[in-house]
This record gives C-alpha cells, sequence and structure tokens, in this order.
C-alpha cells in the first residue's frame, strides 16, 4: 500500500498524512500521560516508519517506511549513495534516526537482540591476521555460542561457502573470498534476521546460486527473514519482497512479479527506470519532522564475561602471532626507564672551573691538611677535584671571570692572601677577628647562572666549604 502511493500519488504530503496516521494508531497514552508501544507491524520482522537521516547538509533517508514480512526474503535495490547502508545500520540499531521509529520483531531497533540478529556489513570488519577457523571461533564466542557448536557450524559453513584452507589468514584471502568469510560470521548463530549488506559482490554465479539457495532454504525451513542490498538488480527476482529506493526514498515495495506486471515491464531495471522517471517527474518534497521521535537512552550495558573471555583470547591469540610486536610492548618499556634512570637525575661531572689561588702558587699546593697549615687553601681545592670538578688555574681573577663569561668554564673561585691564617682566627678568635682577616677567610664565586644543572652544581661547592670548614 505505501508503495503504490509513493509510486502513483502527485499530491504533496499525502504520504507524509497517511504515516503519521498509522503513528497515531500505534500509540497509546496511559492515564500518567506515558506512551505505551502496542504491537508494531503484526507479522513482519522489520517495520520502519517516517524515516529521516541527514549527514550534516545531505538528506541520506527522505520519509521512507517499508515492511518486511517474518520468514521472507526482502532485496533492497538501489544506487550506491540512495541510502542503503544507512537505513540497514538503523534497523541494526549502530545508527540512530533523526526522526521516525524502527521496530524489530515488535521491539524498538537497538534493544538487547543481537543474538536475534545477523548482519554482514558493506566493510568486512575482519581480523587478517586470523584464520578462518579462528575467525568464526573468536565472533562465536563474542555471541555466546559454546564450542562444539561453533565447531560444527564452522565445518558446514566452510563446505557451504567453499572457504580456503583453514591454515592461511584472512589477509592473504581475496576480496570475494573475505566477503564469505564476513556472510559466514553473519550465518554462524542461526540468527532470525539476517541484513546482508551486499553478500554476492564478488562471489561467481554458480557459488551465488548455491548461497541464493540457501537463503531459500533457510526461509523456507527455519522461519529466518533476510534482507539483501544488491547492486544486481536481476537478481532480487529471488527476493519474496523487493523494495526500490532512489534519493533516500523508497519509490515501491512489492513482490518482483507484481511491481513488473503493474508496470508492464520484463525485467526489475524496467521497473527501477520507470519509478525513476515518475519519481522525478512528481518532484516530491517532503519536510524533514521537526520533533525527532527517538528512543530514550538505555544506561550502559555492563560487561559480559563470555565477552570478556573472547576479547582476551583474541588479543592473546594475536600477540602470539606477532611476536615481534609482543616483544616491542614488552621491552620498550624497561629500555625506556632504564635510559631516564642512566640520564635523567645525575649530579654534573667533569665541569671545569676557573681558579685563582693567591695564597699559594697551583704548582707548590699540597693537599694534604694538617694542623695550622698554612695551605688551607689547598685542602679545599683537593676537595673539591675529588667531587668530580677539573680545576683550571689562572693568574688574576679578571682573567677566571672572563672565562666564565665566554663559556669556557662554569664558575670562577678566587682565594685570597693569608685565606689560612685569617680562616683560623676566624674560627678560634671570632671576638678579635678584623675586617681584612673577615675578608681574606671568604671565598668568592663567579657563577654561570643560565642553566640550572649548573646552578646546583654551583650549590654543591658551596656546600662542598661548608662541610670541608
Amino acid at each position: 500500500m505505501f508503495g503504490d502511493l509513493l509510486e502513483n500519488s502527485t499530491t504533496e504530503g499525502v504520504f507524509s498524512a497517511l504515516v503519521n496516521k498509522v503513528r497515531d494508531w500505534s500509540l497509546q497514552t496511559n492515564n500518567g500521560g506515558n506512551e505505551i508501544d502496542v504491537s508494531h507491524g503484526v507479522g513482519s520482522a522489520v517495520a520502519v516508519e517516517g524515516a529521516f537521516k541527514r549527514y550534516g547538509r545531505v538528506q541520506v533517508l527522505h520519509d521512507l517506511s517499508m515492511d518486511v514480512p517474518k520468514g521472507s526474503i526482502y532485496g533492497l535495490l538501489g544506487a550506491s549513495g540512495c541510502g542503503k547502508t544507512t537505513l540497514l545500520g538503523c534497523i541494526v540499531g549502530i545508527k540512530r534516526l533523526d526522526s521516525g521509529n524502527v521496530y524489530v520483531f515488535g521491539e524498538r531497533a537497538g534493544g538487547r537482540n543481537e543474538s536475534r540478529i545477523g548482519y554482514m556489513p558493506q566493510a568486512t570488519g575482519l581480523y587478517g591476521e586470523f584464520t578462518v577457523t579462528e575467525t568464526l571461533r573468536f565472533f562465536g564466542r563474542v555471541i555466546g555460542m559454546d564450542e562444539a557448536k561453533i565447531d560444527e557450524r564452522s565445518r558446514y559453513l566452510v563446505d557451504l561457502l567453499a572457504l580456503p584452507p583453514h591454515e592461511g589468514s584472512v589477509a592473504n584471502l581475496s576480496g570475494g573470498q573475505q566477503r564469505r568469510v564476513s556472510l559466514a560470521v553473519a550465518l554462524l548463530h542461526e540468527p532470525e534476521l539476517l541484513i546482508l549488506d551486499e553478500p554476492t559482490v564478488g562471489v561467481d554465479c554458480t557459488l551465488r546460486e548455491l548461497i541464493w539457495e540457501h537463503f531459500k532454504s533457510l526461509t523456507g525451513n527455519g522461519g529466518v527473514t533476510i534482507i539483501i542490498t544488491t547492486h544486481y538488480i536481476e537478481e532480487a527476482r529471488q527476493a519474496n519482497r523487493v523494495g526500490i529506493m532512489r534519493g533516500g526514498c523508497l519509490m515501491a515495495e512489492s513482490a518482483p512479479a507484481v511491481l513488473m506486471k503493474r508496470h508492464q515491464a520484463e525485467t526489475l531495471e524496467r521497473v527501477f527506470l520507470a519509478l525513476s522517471v515518475e519519481q522525478n517527474q512528481a518532484k516530491r518534497t517532503v519536510g524533514i519532522a521537526a520533533r525527532a521521535d527517538r528512543p530514550k537512552a538505555t544506561g550502559r550495558w555492563p560487561i559480559e564475561r563470555g565477552h570478556m573471555k573472547a576479547l582476551v583470547w583474541k588479543n592473546a591469540l594475536w600477540l602470539r602471532k606477532n611476536l615481534t610486536v609482543l616483544a616491542v610492548v614488552t621491552l620498550l618499556p624497561v629500555v625506556m626507564v632504564s635510559v631516564f634512570c642512566l640520564a635523567i637525575g645525575h649530579s654534573p661531572f667533569d665541569l671545569t672551573v676557573a681558579v685563582v689561588n693567591q695564597e699559594v702558587g697551583f704548582r707548590n699546593c699540597n693537599s694534604t691538611l694538617v694542623c695550622g697549615s698554612e695551605e688551607a687553601s689547598c685542602a679545599f681545592l683537593g676537595y673539591l677535584e675529588e667531587r668530580g670538578l677539573v680545576m683550571r688555574y689562572f693568574e688574576s681573577e679578571g682573567d677566571a671571570i672572563a672565562s666564565v663569561m665566554k663559556g669556557e668554564t662554569y664558575a670562577s673561585i678566587v682565594i685570597r692572601r693569608n685565606y689560612s691564617r685569617g680562616l683560623h682566627v676566624r674560627a678560634y678568635d671570632w671576638q678579635g677577628l678584623s675586617v681584612s682577616e673577615l675578608a681574606g677567610s671568604s671565598i668568592d664565586v663567579f657563577r654561570d647562572l643560565s642553566s640550572m644543572p649548573l646552578e646546583l652544581s654551583h650549590q654543591r661547592i658551596s656546600l662542598s666549604f661548608q662541610i670541608n670548614t
């Protein structure tokens, strides 16, 4: 009925009005004012009502409604970019409509019905390092199947789809073979609803016929519902019902024979052409609903033990197949921490320091410290050398400071004449200490303050002096 209206009506808004009436009839309000969903699409596996979807300014779905009867094969036809993949994503629940409703087996799409749906996307979404058997085992564990059932179904699907030997990795398969592996994943857990986005692309004619025969047996014997998108329009003649999409609209929806008879066409391609011409002539425009009719967001699902076990198994298997990556992941942190500890945080050493010792010439300096020694400056300089400093002696204080300014040394140390005598008086007769003796017992240090590590080393020099004295 919806297909007939969309196909034949040229009155703007007739289709939208009918959809709104159906939607109003399908909703009842309780005493508290909350909307209660009654049965949607009785006898339907999937029901879509007034679907709108856009990406930015691009309108992808435009007031689209469709009905998929239970136990049927539904062929969704349309050119690339007409919105088929987006519509399937909304049915599966991985995408949301801007407005409209999608019901799967009478419940809003996006609920916890993953065990009832098998989805084969355009992108295969497979792990290239795994073999076919490992791929099927992983997805079987994710869905919660037991090991015996996984092995049984894997053997059956490998034979049915003529998949290659188990030893080869998926990455080495051809594009058509990878799509057959993806189809096997969708069929693995025997879902009630199969949603297949171009499953026969890259498949030879003989195998395509075998796959279609299997689909017919599923819908005939097991009551499985299948939605298939395809570029091969004539291939869809084997479906029980087809929907023809163009520009985000469902132009018609009925059995292939009915559509061909109605349009007096011998092929579905002719039907598609006739509907496209009618759509262009009608130039229907339907405004986007102002208020999006979306289901309330539910809380996050709890982590399931089976999912966690499957993910741990998958990651362990991936690491076993990529030992180089495992070695890098394991050893790289150890190497980085070791290099950091070896290179960072140590005190600088072999720092060159300019020294002017006016008390004793550097050639006659004896670093042995004894009581009453007149060469305490030599003992202090010897102590600094033991702490890793390199002494560079100068005759004048000006030359020493100039070397620091030029960057040749990191600091200059100037020891005055009579340093040892002044230091002795300062220690034992401090009350009678004169100004000249105080100045003579002090060491002048000129530092390079441009670097924090060097500043810390200068503090170390001062600390060394305090310890020595």
